[in-house]
């Protein structure tokens, strides 16, 4: 799935590259997007088939640091690759990235085929499944705040670029400097997270209630 998901994401950046059309555009754009999602999938699922507790929390939050940086750092990048060549060499380094990764797992994650265990699941049992989670509250309420987190950092992405260079008319370099410090704030936000995981446990993180006197906490009860 993995291996599936780069291959597709690396096909798709190549012919998004070499469209001629709109439609043949968003048509690879989407391909490239399912590729990366089969990705995106694939990663949590191989951290919990080999740890868990904190030291899942851990990696899981290594994974949000990556999760961050990435689109937090494409403007800046994209910026700085426009201004050597044109758009499509975006979509080309993509491609060379997601080859480069393959040859990287192949080598150092997967050097050998992994035994594989036959299963067969229902297709009842993988609706019944998704239902326990939509009907576990605990779990809804982390999902919701992980939605909110990640809403708010793709807005501000978005219209970092409308409000800074049009509104406030700052250059190219300027707006590239200025995003760089938000990607730096997330990044050490982040890393100090993961040594509180091994003193705290990731709800009571989640939680850290605001008991200053006067003032409302916005502490979420699970």
């Amino acid at each position: 799935m993995l291996f599936g998901g780069l291959f597709i994401f690396m096909a798709g950046a190549v012919m998004v590259s070499l469209a001629d059309t709109l439609s043949d555009m968003v048509f690879w754009r989407i391909a490239q997007g399912i590729g990366g999602a089969f990705c995106a999938v694939s990663v949590p699922a191989i951290i919990r088939d080999e740890v868990s507790g904190q030291d899942a929390a851990r990696l899981f939050g290594l994974i949000g640091l990556i999760t961050f940086i990435a689109p937090a750092a494409a403007p800046s990048l994209g910026s700085l690759m426009l201004a050597l060549g044109e758009w499509q060499w975006i979509l080309l380094m993509l491609a060379g990235y997601a080859g480069f990764l393959v040859l990287t797992l192949q080598v150092a994650l997967f050097p050998k085929p992994q035994p594989r265990i036959p299963t067969t699941t229902p297709i009842r049992s993988l609706v019944t499944n998704y239902l326990l989670v939509l009907r576990h509250k605990t779990t809804m309420r982390f999902i919701g705040i992980q939605v909110l987190c990640f809403s708010t950092m793709l807005l501000f992405i978005t219209h970092s670029p409308f409000i800074y260079q049009e509104w406030s008319g700052l250059s190219n370099s300027t707006f590239a400097i200025l995003f760089a410090a938000n990607i730096a704030f997330m990044a050490a936000l982040n890393l100090i997270n993961r040594p509180l995981l091994r003193r705290f446990s990731s709800v009571q993180l989640v939680r850290a209630p605001d008991s200053r006197p006067g003032e409302r906490s916005w502490r979420v009860t699970f």
